[in-house]
This record gives structure tokens, sequence and C-alpha cells, in this order.
């Protein structure tokens, strides 16, 4: 049975794409090893929030999410990232596909409309993910879903990591970041287990968008994903994540 990897890049999903990762991206398809990219696109959203003179609000690092905020996060991911990330992977020799059409939406429901709005908890794999896998390409999951009325909600991109780790009964989930790992006055941790998540969240050492990632990191582990890393470089070795 193939190995599957579940590779989380952050917003900043191109600038992260160097040779490095294509090597490894092509590394892994040498091994037969079924390949899955979730992406962020936290920075460009913001960005193009700011300039529509929309307000940026987050509550424990998931980004408050209006109907406004909703469109303009929809048109980011899927007229400017995803496209992007397409051609550079294309240029790079290497398939792919994206699976944020209309006929390959990952299914959900709101997370909690109360308080985030159109904020979404994906609950079910588009049909064909799997044989998209076993034809050799690589899968694109942008941090979107839709409800069964098919409204588009916005989806915290490390929890969207963690639900298709989960769905595909991956071998690892790897959450990159913009740091080298799990930082404890400036030096990475090697690995990290739950108390000590807890202690260093309750101390406020772990804040932001790092929250959810460690949230996502557990889920995932609880889910049966045998190995779970949070890293800045997919070929050096970040944070360990242990039960």
């Amino acid at each position: 049975m193939c190995e599957t990897i579940v590779i989380k890049i952050g917003g900043n999903a191109l600038a992260e794409m160097n040779e490095t990762f294509f090597k490894m991206l092509r590394q892994l398809q040498q091994q037969a090893v079924q390949i899955v990219i979730v992406h962020g696109g936290g920075p460009m959203i913001s960005k193009a929030c700011t300039e529509m003179g929309l307000k940026v609000i987050k509550k424990s690092g998931i980004r408050v999410t209006d109907q406004m905020t909703m469109a303009v996060t929809q048109q980011v991911i899927t007229e400017t990232i995803q496209p992007k990330l397409l051609q550079v992977l294309k240029q790079q020799g290497i398939s792919a596909v994206a699976m944020n059409t209309q006929d390959k939406m990952v299914q959900g429901d709101y997370l909690n409309q109360s308080d985030y709005g159109y904020v979404g908890l994906p609950a079910q794999l588009p049909a064909h993910t799997k044989t998209y896998l076993a034809q050799g390409n690589v899968v694109i999951f942008g941090p979107l879903c839709q409800t069964e009325d098919q409204t588009w909600l916005n989806v915290n991109a490390d929890t969207m990591a963690a639900f298709v780790a989960k769905a595909l009964k991956a071998d690892r989930l790897v959450l990159m970041t913009d740091v080298p790992g799990v930082l404890y006055n400036g030096h990475v941790m090697p690995n990290v287990h739950y108390q000590q998540v807890q202690r260093l969240i309750a101390s406020g050492i772990l804040k932001r968008g790092m929250v959810p990632k460690v949230a996502a990191a557990y889920k995932a582990l609880e889910a049966g994903v045998s190995q779970v890393e949070i890293l800045g470089d997919l070929s050096k070795h970040g944070t360990l994540v242990l039960p």
C-alpha cells in the first residue's frame, strides 16, 4: 500500500516552493509516495482585505469572516494562489490537480457562525480524490469548503490539513510554517508532547497562528496519523509532535 503524506504550506505558499522543495517532492514521488499539498493564503487575503477597507480580525488564530471577506478570500484562493501553484508545479514537470472547483469541493459546515461568521469545518473530501492520487498527481487543497447549499466557507489551513490527513488515513502530516519549528527561548524543540504544549499555550509562549497549528497536529494524531511534524524547511527536521 502506498504511503501518503500531507504537506501544509503557509500563506506565502509560492515563496516556500523553492528548488529544495521541488527536489523533495520529486524524491517522494520516486519512492511512490502519494502527495497532498494544503495551502493557506493569509498574508495575501489580509492585504486584499486591507486594500478594500475591510477590517482584519482574528480570534485564536482564526480569521473572522464576514460576507465581503469571504468573497475576497474565495477570489484570492481560486483566482490567484491556486492557478499560480498549478503553473509552477507544471513548470517543474509535476502533475497536479486543484480541488477547489465546483465539482471538486470539500464539503463542510459552519464552525461557529455567531463567533466567526463564514468559517467552516470540513467534513467530506471530494469524490475521486484517491483516484487522482493513484494516478500520480499531487492533489492540492486550499482553505475552503462549501455547505450543502453551496455557501462558501473559509477554513483555517492547518485545520484543513489535519482533516485531509485524517480522511486519507495519511502516514505523515507536515505543517510548514515561517519558523523552523516550535520555538522555546529562540531554540527549536526537537519534539513536544501534549502536556508541554498546554503549558506553552498557558504561559503565552505559543500564541497566534501556532495555537491552531498544534491543535491541528493533535487532531491528526488522535485520528491515527502516524507522524506529525512542524517545520520551516521540508529538507530539515523541525519539531516532532508527540501524544
